[in-house]
């Protein structure tokens, strides 16, 4: 492996092959076992990619969230609903 190594991170403020990213550079091993450990990758595809899957998880925790809360109001209506 050959150092430096340019290190990717989305987003970023830079435009790089159509995508904002943000870039560094690992002068060693220990180095880039650090800024893997931070969340960057070796390449632009792998940065991208990672930012992707973490926003369709965050998307998908609050829609989860979301039908919780109306599942428990629902379920709470339709207690009231019995009292009646």
């Amino acid at each position: 492996m050959e150092f430096p190594k340019a290190l990717y991170k989305a987003p970023g403020p830079h435009e790089i092959h159509g995508h904002l990213l943000d870039y560094a550079t690992a002068a060693d091993a220990g180095d880039l076992a650090a800024a893997k450990a931070a969340g960057w990758h070796e390449s632009t595809t792998a940065a991208v990619f990672a930012y992707e899957e973490e926003r369709a998880a965050a998307q998908a925790k609050r829609v989860e969230e979301a039908n919780a809360r109306a599942n428990a109001l629902a379920a709470a209506q339709a207690e009231k609903q019995k009292k009646v």
